[in-house]
């Protein structure tokens, strides 16, 4: 029986707990149907407007920047900010929200600082103005044919074959056990 699932969770699941199955075993990789990707945005109150000033400002922040966990800990959006903080040098705390709505209503309430959330739920507070998107990623999303992609499916479209996929779902799967063994990530 085909199942059509977010395979963010099913990747990273693994790495924090014993699962009573194995997605690479126990599941057989169809097709990979699109990618949603999730946005790096930044309360308005950063004085940010590109990914080398907010390393900069959270660098001379010493710790005290934080960024909105929408999906709790050991979450995408989680790992999001792991990840980020880890390539970029910088330390900054984690918010864990239940969800996203919140999480996006803080950021622009400016109680937290960043967030990692899904574009389909994040962009339009980017158009609104009540959140910021970096330059780079708003230089690249203007481009004519990213747009309307970006725009009219909320996705960025990734056909794969059942073997490119699987291969796909093994490396997601080894990346998220390293970054939750390199952080020392737990679950309660």
């Amino acid at each position: 029986m085909p199942v059509l699932m977010d395979v963010g969770n099913l990747s990273i699941s693994p790495a924090l707990q014993n699962l009573p199955f194995n997605p690479l075993t126990d599941f057989a990789p169809v097709a990979m149907v699109g990618y949603w990707p999730h946005l790096q945005v930044t309360s308005i109150k950063v004085p940010a407007n590109t990914v080398a000033e907010l390393i900069a400002w959270a660098k001379e922040q010493k710790g005290k920047a934080n960024y909105a966990v929408a999906a709790g800990v050991g979450s995408a959006t989680h790992l999001a900010g792991v990840v980020f903080a880890t390539r970029a040098g910088i330390q900054w705390g984690n918010v864990p929200y239940k969800g996203g709505a919140q999480a996006i209503t803080d950021l622009i309430g400016g109680q937290v600082d960043v967030t990692f959330n899904g574009m389909v739920a994040t962009l339009p507070h980017v158009k609104s103005g009540t959140i910021k998107l970096s330059a780079e990623v708003l230089r690249i999303a203007a481009l004519p044919d990213v747009r309307d992609r970006l725009t009219a499916l909320g996705a960025d479209p990734s056909p794969m074959s059942p073997v490119e996929f699987g291969a796909w779902l093994k490396a997601e799967v080894a990346a998220m056990a390293e970054i939750v063994e390199e952080d020392k990530i737990t679950v309660e």
